[in-house]
């Protein structure tokens, strides 16, 4: 995809005109099926059915309150106990059924970013273009142009049906990864759904009703908690009315998730045919072919988005925030294996559209536009950007707007930095990354990838005996790999079953009874976890000794390596600076700091796990002695973070931060949690989990990597893990 600055000495009046002639025929109008016209009818009657149901029960319900509440207080005066049982009882009932109905209504939606809206005097060809294409589309223009960061587009209303006004939403990363013929298209398909006033309308209002209905049936409140918890804890003579009402409204929900499916079956159809009824415009636009290569760039588009968000959260963590999120996702593309994306497309293009699917697959989107059989009437391919004053710029205001709205309070201005250089530091790392895989022949494995005699330089080795050694080690791991990875899962399950036999250990102390969750667990008795703890402890010595002479190979093998960046020789043959011997040594430092209290570590890891599942599978505390069993377990936790923070807090990060340099401890968690706030350790726990996986990742990435071009260096070509143990470690 060309760079918009690539192109920006183009005669931008050239250009405009030349754009804007482009769009001067209108796109023949597009006759809506008979099938648009069905799924429309019966929408109309299956929202009209919702309204008319919701409404007569709601008012029928308030009828009914009012004449048991009247029945009540006349009954009171003359026989109170028969008022309560036969009036009172069947009150109460009809209230819970009727705030189960109406809690809905006064339910508030969750508050998403402030929309940055275009102003025509700041963006005039943007703006004219869009004129014209409304023109050429026969769409009404819309009211407001606003932009924001995700690989999408979409049309709307304004502020609900009684606002008849249209908005357009741009996502930036398409700008930054269509041309403008693919994005001419997109949005003449937006527009398309402009013309669609009814059908938007319409599903707009189903879908508004079907959120109503939504929350009615599935959501749970403190109310809903409250008749639960009081119907189970008073005494069935003073509960069985609790009971009913709870079995009355479980039968409505029953009833509300039927009138849910029926909305979303009518609403998803007639959804599907607006959008091939659009489709079809963006065919005639930009031609058929055109549509099936959008279709494609969009959904390459789609999984860089997701690729940088996963990114942002590590950036995050670094203190190291792109300026510009939108080119951020457009330099995944590249990135992206092309033999995974034709696997995944050819995947996406056997997919049938679903009944339930509010829009058709991709297949069948590509198929509907191909029967257009359309050359189009817009085929000028420039860079989209060029359609804004400053595309860059708009870029970043709209990033840092994300960034306020995401992280609140806790975002620091002062770690945004430079797209570009993260993006090309990000680049070398990946080629890193690559390498150290390489090195490590696809067996990283956290704490264990090494297991490394010394963690400092200075021991002088021969040359010819290091090329001697190497060989010998390499050719070594090279056989024992297969074997290696085979046992590495063994050891992943033994760990999985050692954190169930734990958490199963630290429930059955707590009172829970286990009997239901037997093959879950693999034991329901103190007895059985006592049995079972004995021989998982036995497999986990058996695999650690079976495990640890192939990871003092490749600890030997990566230190020996590392000795060579003291000799300026090497390190200006493998292309690196002088500081990478001090570099390695505060890597090498700061390793071993975790390896020293690594039994923390590890017990940080085990706790963590232990507890989400405690929650998880007990719930909220029900009496003391589950409650103490939650209390231990925070403060076991709140134990080992304020141990991890306080030996790491000397030790220098040796990595890029945002914040220049900073110590281990702080990167692993910045600061400790309130020490009675359950969710908040927790919280902190798993955030420190990853911050460690992150950081392990890094070290063993910087230092495989300088290894193989030591190796490299010496002649040695990089090995090649077996398919057999590139399946045993992927799985």
């Amino acid at each position: 995809m060309p760079d918009p600055v690539s192109t920006s000495k183009l005669d931008r009046e050239h250009f405009s005109r030349q754009l804007l002639e482009a769009i001067s025929v209108p796109v023949p109008r597009v006759e809506r099926s008979g099938s648009y016209s069905i799924r429309m009818f019966w929408a109309l009657l299956v929202m009209l059915a919702m309204i008319a149901i919701y409404s007569s029960s709601v008012i029928g319900l308030f009828v009914g309150v009012f004449y048991l509440f009247w029945s009540l207080l006349i009954g009171l005066s003359r026989n109170p106990l028969t008022a309560v049982l036969f009036v009172g009882v069947p009150l109460l009932v009809v209230v819970c059924v009727l705030a189960a109905l109406i809690k809905p209504l006064f339910a508030r939606s969750e508050q998403g970013l402030d929309d940055f809206e275009l102003q025509p005097e700041f963006e005039p060809l943007l703006f004219d273009f869009i004129a014209r294409l409304c023109n050429s589309v026969g769409a009404p223009s819309p009211s407001s142009i606003v932009v924001d960061a995700n690989a999408n587009a979409g049309a709307s209303f304004i502020s609900g049906v009684f606002d008849r006004r249209l908005r357009l939403t741009l996502g930036l990363p398409l700008v930054l990864g269509l041309d403008t013929r693919q994005l001419a298209g997109v949005i003449a398909h937006e527009f398309a759904h402009f013309s669609q006033t009814s059908g938007m309308l319409l599903t707009y209002l189903i879908r508004r009703i079907n959120d109503w209905f939504t929350h009615a049936a599935f959501e749970r409140d403190a109310w809903d908690n409250k008749l639960k918890e009081l119907s189970e804890k008073l005494d069935l003579r003073l509960s069985w009315a609790l009971w009913l009402a709870r079995t009355v409204v479980f039968a409505v929900r029953l009833v509300l998730i039927g009138l849910v499916l029926a909305g979303h079956f009518f609403c998803s159809g007639l959804l599907r045919e607006m959008e091939f009824d659009a489709d079809r415009y963006e065919a005639r636009l930009a031609g058929s072919q055109n549509f099936a290569r959008t279709c494609r760039q969009l959904k390459l588009l789609e999984l860089c988005q997701s690729s940088a968000l996963e990114d942002l959260d590590q950036f995050r963590r670094e203190s190291r925030l792109p300026d510009n999120l939108p080119a951020l996702i457009v330099s995944k593309i590249p990135q992206i294996p092309s033999d995974e994306f034709r696997e995944l497309e050819h995947e996406l293009l056997e997919v049938k559209t679903g009944w339930a699917d509010s829009h058709p697959s991709d297949r069948d989107r590509i198929e509907n536009a191909a029967r257009e059989q359309a050359t189009g009437i817009f085929q000028l391919e420039h860079p989209s950007g060029l359609l804004f004053t400053d595309v860059k710029g708009l870029c970043r205001v709209v990033t840092l707007r994300m960034y306020r709205f995401l992280f609140g309070d806790q975002f620091d201005p002062g770690s945004i930095q430079s797209t570009d250089e993260i993006v090309a530091l990000s680049e070398t790392e990946q080629a890193e990354g690559l390498a150290a895989l390489r090195f490590v022949m696809e067996q990283f494995c956290g704490f264990d990838t090494f297991q490394i005699p010394r963690y400092r330089l200075g021991t002088a080795i021969d040359a010819n005996q290091f090329k001697q050694n190497i060989n010998t080690r390499r050719q070594r791991l090279l056989s024992e790999v297969c074997g290696y990875a085979l046992i590495r899962q063994q050891e992943d399950q033994i760990s999985v079953e050692r954190i169930k036999l734990i958490c199963a250990k630290r429930l059955i102390e707590a009172g829970f009874d286990l009997s239901s969750q037997q093959q879950f667990f693999g034991a329901v008795t103190l007895q059985q976890v006592h049995l079972q703890t004995v021989q998982n402890d036995q497999r986990v010595q058996q695999v650690k000794t079976q495990l640890k002479l192939y990871r003092q190979v490749m600890g030997h093998r990566l230190l020996d390596a590392l000795e060579f960046v003291r000799a300026k020789k090497i390190v200006d043959k493998i292309g690196e600076k002088e500081t990478v011997v001090k570099e390695v040594s505060k890597i090498l430092t700061a390793w071993e700091n975790v390896i020293e209290n690594y039994a923390t570590f590890e017990q940080l890891l085990v706790d963590t796990a232990v507890t989400a599942m405690l929650l998880e599978m007990g719930g909220a505390p029900t009496d003391i002695q589950s409650e103490n069993a939650y209390n231990a377990a925070r403060e076991r936790l709140y134990g080992n973070l304020t141990q991890i923070h306080m030996c790491s807090w000397q030790v220098t990060y040796p990595f890029v931060h945002g914040k220049g340099e900073i110590s281990l401890a702080y990167f692993l968690l910045a600061e400790l949690p309130s020490r009675g706030d359950m969710l908040a350790v927790v919280t902190a726990a798993s955030e420190l989990n990853g911050n460690l996986d992150l950081f392990l990742r890094r070290c063993v990435t910087r230092l495989g990597s300088i290894a193989e071009k030591v190796e490299h260096a010496f002649g040695f070509e990089p090995l090649k893990t077996p398919p057999e143990a590139k399946l045993k470690s992927d799985s």
